[in-house]
């Protein structure tokens, strides 16, 4: 059996026999460096994000996720209704986007709102400023789920009994 790793002579006992009182202390002291590095780099950031911006990162990804189904609905329901062939094409254009990294995907459509800025604003619609605002993100992460939407929607789909939507 271990002993108490206290100094004090009365105290080495079995650890079941003795008091808790040097295991609580010795397992304070040991934990009390971590516990305070968890709490200033976790908790207390985390509770500054919640005061700050957090209701609003949680609003956006509500419509995100929101939108993200309105547009993968449909096209899981026509890659459901579709052809061996059609499915196979279907599934590999959705499959492309996911060879480039996120950051390039999302790079990519800054240029291209950077270019539909300078387009309207060539034809007198001026102020636009679309690559800086939460629409743009909102597309972006939009555009950048929408497979991962698709292939869960659509698998839920193909589990379904294919008399389901018959008898509805």
């Amino acid at each position: 059996m271990t002993a108490c790793l206290c100094r004090h002579k009365d105290q080495y006992r079995d650890i079941h026999d003795q008091p808790m009182t040097c295991r609580s202390w010795m397992r304070t002291l040991l934990l009390a460096p971590a516990s305070l590095l968890f709490v200033l780099f976790f908790v207390a950031p985390f509770f500054s994000l919640t005061a700050d911006g957090f209701p609003d990162d949680w609003r956006m990804a509500g419509i995100v996720a929101v939108l993200a189904l309105l547009v993968g609905y449909p096209v899981a329901l026509c890659l459901q209704a579709a052809s061996a062939w059609a499915k196979s094409l279907m599934i590999a254009l959705l499959l492309l986007p996911l060879l480039i990294s996120v950051i390039a995907r999302i790079f990519g459509w800054a240029v291209i709102l950077g270019v539909l800025e300078n387009a309207f604003a060539a034809i007198g619609i001026a102020g636009l400023a679309l690559p800086n605002t939460g629409a743009a993100a909102m597309v972006g992460l939009v555009l950048a789920l929408m497979p991962f939407v698709v292939f869960a929607v659509l698998i839920s789909l193909q589990a379904m009994n294919p008399a389901l939507p018959l008898a509805a």
